[in-house]
């Protein structure tokens, strides 16, 4: 395997980590999309299960109270609400670290946690681990912060 030189390995280092910032960046629209369609997943969600009339017609009595169940249900929207906004920041913080060179450990924190987001976290979370373990790069971050 012939290994690259290292001005060469230098700049592709620098190349990939520009290319994770951009893509944290991505991930956190992403994360604003995800909230909106949560946002209006509720909305939908507590007209219709608000409406006291909704299930007389139906055939069969439901096994369950819909409006409790709905007051239970409520405590998904704040959980996975939650989690978008701390996708969000978590992502911000990573991209930030990545463009100065600094907490290479932050970085790699948020990359495990994005792995959980299926399918488009997990793929940045995965690049990042790999460029962000390689040797060049802990050399990199070592050096003196990046001057933009």
């Amino acid at each position: 395997m012939i290994e690259n030189p290292p001005a060469l390995q230098s700049d592709r280092d620098r190349e990939q980590l520009k290319l994770l910032e951009i893509f944290h960046y991505v991930l956190m629209g992403l994360s604003v999309a995800y909230l909106a369609f949560l946002f209006m997943h509720y909305l939908i969600m507590s007209t219709m299960f608000s409406n006291p009339h909704m299930f007389d017609n139906a055939k069969e009595k439901a096994p369950f109270d819909p409006v409790q169940f709905f007051h239970i249900f409520i405590w998904f929207y704040v959980f996975m609400g939650a989690w978008g906004v701390l996708s969000f920041f978590a992502n911000l913080a990573s991209a930030l670290c990545l463009r100065n060179r600094k907490n290479r450990v932050l970085s790699l924190v948020v990359a495990g946690f994005n792995c959980i987001s299926i399918p488009f976290g997990t793929g940045l979370g995965v690049c990042a681990i790999i460029v962000l373990v390689r040797p060049s790069v802990v050399a990199l971050y070592q050096e003196s912060p990046r001057s933009s």
